[in-house]
């Protein structure tokens, strides 16, 4: 078999052979809406590039007898059922998908006013039970610095940082928990 000397042509010739008998299976097996389970095409090209991932290793077997594509029917079908079950999973809902074009990024826009509130109360309440100097190191940690950066410009020593660091995650975690 030529495609496992790495012929090129032979890939090809594979490919275009098999495509589209294995998309027409991959349709059928998904039903009514492909779309929303994932792309015909991606399923196809996945068992496709598995198949001939196994063949450049030599690590296919294939009966002479019934050829390659019971082979292709099976590898195809797995990949379905695994597509399957990832989007019929019991905390995944298929409905509530939405394509990311139609999603407005939060980053992209500036914070509304009660989110901005919000944060504030928050950070207010985070920093309540530390010392004016903790609460400085806690406020740099805030704004992006980094262990070292904090140490030096609140003039304490990196241990009481990452200490202080420490007990706002365990504060900041109660305060989500309560939150919730």
């Amino acid at each position: 078999m030529a495609y496992r000397s790495g012929s090129e042509e032979a890939a090809e010739a594979l490919f275009a052979r098999y495509y589209w008998r294995l998309r027409t299976l991959v349709g059928r097996e998904f039903g009514a809406n492909p779309h929303r389970i994932g792309g015909v095409s991606d399923v196809v090209q996945s068992a496709l590039g598995g198949f001939f991932s196994k063949a450049r290793k030599n690590e296919l077997e294939i009966d002479p007898e019934r050829g390659l594509w019971p082979y292709l029917v099976t590898l195809t079908l797995n990949k379905v059922r695994d597509r399957l079950r990832y989007a019929h999973r019991d905390r995944r809902d298929i409905d509530r998908v939405i394509p990311i074009e139609r999603c407005p990024d939060p980053l992209e826009s500036d914070p509304a006013p009660e989110d901005i509130a919000v944060a504030s109360e928050m950070v207010e309440r985070l920093l309540e039970p530390f010392t004016p100097r903790r609460r400085a190191i806690v406020r740099h940690l805030l704004l992006g610095y980094g262990v070292k950066e904090t140490a030096q410009a609140v003039g304490a020593s990196e241990r009481t940082v990452y200490a202080t660091r420490q007990a706002a995650c365990l504060v900041l975690r109660d305060l989500l928990r309560d939150k919730s």
